[in-house]
């Protein structure tokens, strides 16, 4: 019975044995592996964050997209083109353009093909970058078109040299109307209304009406289309009037621009004798459709306090960018930047001076 016994438990031995050497090995093989992950994790800390140029340490990074983030912020960082190089070709193309861009240098744009379109997109940032329309003479079409166009929207349409390198005829026309009207306003001479339409054209409109001096009662007003039939011609003329004091232009007028210029000046369409005065300014405005009342009244405010040279009247127009219009046309009238001086916003108080100084340069 003992020999049975122990012969018993000396087989009932191996299974634990054999299990013991199973966990050994299982530790061994993770061990191998937890070293070859350390391993390869200390080689790429020592290639990322080790010794050489920063370029070969970009270079030496594994992972594609990191080795991207690393190489695109080398190049920018340091204005090194050259870098872009080792990008793939997509971003290679974004990298050089944001360079030439940043250093304001279109010969950077010669790394890339001139016949590929990355080379006209990159010649066309620097162009932007610089508000320097010249260097898009250099670009066929269509890109040449968009780059100029893209300029003289970066210059509001004031300098008609961009105008003139557009080809494309859609393009080439807006920007001539838009430049025209702009010049009507900054010169106060409706000679540049003479090649506006004389039919309606909505984008036109909506962009007049919101680069419209604020006392010619319209600005920013292109809610007032649906309600309107007026063209680019007449609004233009209409906005010159009222800027110059001219009443005679309204005669040139019809329609709703007729009504609006009459009004303007003998304050009734329907009694011409009747004078404008601070006291009649509801009855007169109220005439008008309910839209235009108080762009109406803002207007004749401002029309009052110029005609009387009395500044106080500005200071009761309810808004501020007409309040700041009317110190603004008493100022060109009478070419006296003093009056400049009651607007608190900085930006228009510059604009103020300088009409005050076209107008004085002008006389």
């Amino acid at each position: 019975m003992p020999l049975i016994f122990r012969a018993k438990k000396a087989s009932g031995d191996m299974p634990q044995k054999n299990r013991l050497a199973t966990t050994q090995k299982e530790r061994m093989v993770i061990g191998g592996v937890l070293t070859t992950i350390l391993v390869l994790a200390a080689g790429l800390i020592l290639i990322t964050s080790g010794g050489g140029t920063p370029l070969t340490r970009c270079t030496g990074i594994v992972f594609s997209q990191q080795r991207s983030s690393c190489l695109f912020g080398l190049a920018n960082s340091t204005s090194n083109a050259s870098v872009c190089g080792y990008l793939p070709s997509g971003r290679s193309a974004q990298c050089v353009s944001n360079i030439a861009a940043a250093t304001k240098n279109d010969s950077t744009c010669g790394i890339e093909r001139q016949n590929a379109s990355s080379y006209s997109e990159c010649v066309i940032a620097v162009s932007r970058a610089s508000s320097n329309v010249s260097y898009c003479a250099s670009l066929g079409e269509p890109y040449r078109s968009e780059c100029a166009y893209g300029i003289a929207t970066q210059q509001n349409f004031m300098e008609s040299a961009a105008c003139s390198l557009i080809g494309n005829s859609t393009l080439f026309t807006d920007c001539t109307y838009r430049n025209d009207y702009q010049s009507a306003i900054k010169y106060k001479s409706g000679s540049y209304c003479s090649p506006l339409p004389t039919t309606q054209n909505e984008s036109l409109l909506a962009y007049m009406f919101t680069e419209a001096p604020a006392s010619t009662g319209i600005a920013n007003a292109t809610g007032l289309l649906p309600f309107i039939n007026v063209t680019p011609m007449q609004l233009c003329r209409y906005s010159v009037a009222v800027l110059t004091y001219n009443s005679s232009i309204c005669g040139e007028l019809n329609g709703t621009a007729s009504l609006l210029c009459n009004r303007a000046f003998s304050g009734s369409i329907y009694n011409t004798a009747e004078n404008i005065t601070l006291q009649n300014i509801s009855a007169v405005c109220g005439k008008l459709p309910s839209y235009l009342q108080q762009v109406c009244s803002y207007g004749l405010l401002s029309y009052i306090a110029v005609r009387s040279r009395n500044v106080s009247v500005c200071g009761q127009i309810g808004a501020a960018q007409y309040q700041n219009a009317c110190y603004a046309g008493l100022a060109a009238k009478y070419f006296d930047n003093q009056y400049c001086t009651y607007i608190s916003n900085s930006s228009v108080m510059a604009s103020c001076d300088s009409a005050a100084s076209v107008s004085n340069s002008t006389r």
